[in-house]
This record gives structure tokens, sequence and C-alpha cells, in this order.
């Protein structure tokens, strides 16, 4: 998949998948995985479900 050819949002959601993959990999709950961003769960769980370009 070439990158170039693709909106900022479909890059935002391939993105977001490959986020997601790695964190099942590393058997993480969206919980963890905000404490070991320093993020809040909240903030995790709105990028997640809500793709949003900034």
């Amino acid at each position: 998949m070439s990158f170039y050819q693709l909106t900022a949002y479909a890059i935002a959601g391939a993105l977001g998948e490959r986020i997601k993959i790695a964190r099942l990999n590393a058997n993480l709950t969206q919980k963890a995985l905000a404490q070991k961003a320093g993020l809040s769960l909240l903030w995790v769980m709105a990028r997640w479900n809500i793709p949003t370009i900034y």
C-alpha cells in the first residue's frame, strides 16, 4: 500500500489499525496502552473509535 495515494483520513485509519494489532499482539488493553503512553483512557478511546486528523 502506498501512503502517497491515500487521504489523511485513510492514513489515520491504516495507522490506527496497525496500532490496534500491535496492542492486541502485546496483550494490552486500551487502558494499559493509555497508561504506558501517558495518556488518559478517554483520549485513547476517542481516537480509537473516531479517526480525527489534527
